[in-house]
């Protein structure tokens, strides 16, 4: 749906979020489309007013709907395998965490920052998106 993040794998470990720019069943011409890895939100973050009004300022400063987007949106909404991970500021109960939320926050206590990829290694998931949306709820984490 329109409007919805979702992640995408480009090469064998690396793995981007985008936002749903349309709904549409046409191929590419020009290149192979990647499959979504995950659909990251249940509901639109952003809407169809917001993406309208991004169009017209790409077209008026002669840029990309996609830098407008990227400048538009908050960092965290738009994280890849290649973000920083850190430990949020705030203090969390062991016991409101689930076990893959605890390493990770164990191993960010070990370093003081890890690579979204590096967190899939420690918890040996590809689809770490949701845990990491958990913590950050909680102010577990921050990104960066």
């Amino acid at each position: 749906m329109q409007g919805m993040r979702i992640a995408v794998p480009f090469g064998k470990s690396k793995i981007v979020t985008g936002l749903v720019y349309s709904v549409h069943q046409e191929a590419p011409k020009t290149y192979e489309a990647k499959d979504i890895h995950q659909i990251l939100d249940e509901f639109p973050v952003v809407t169809t007013q917001q993406i309208k009004h991004w169009e017209w300022i790409s077209s008026y400063y002669m840029c990309s709907v996609g830098e407008v987007m990227k400048a538009a949106l908050p960092g965290a909404f738009l994280f890849a395998s290649e973000t920083l991970v850190s430990k949020g500021s705030k203090g969390i109960d062991e016991l409101e965490l689930s076990d893959q939320e605890y390493l990770i926050c164990e191993a960010l206590e070990l370093h003081s920052e890890l690579k979204v990829q590096e967190i899939m290694d420690l918890i040996q998931r590809k689809n770490v998106f949701g845990v990491l949306k958990s913590l950050l709820g909680k102010e577990a984490i921050k990104l960066r």
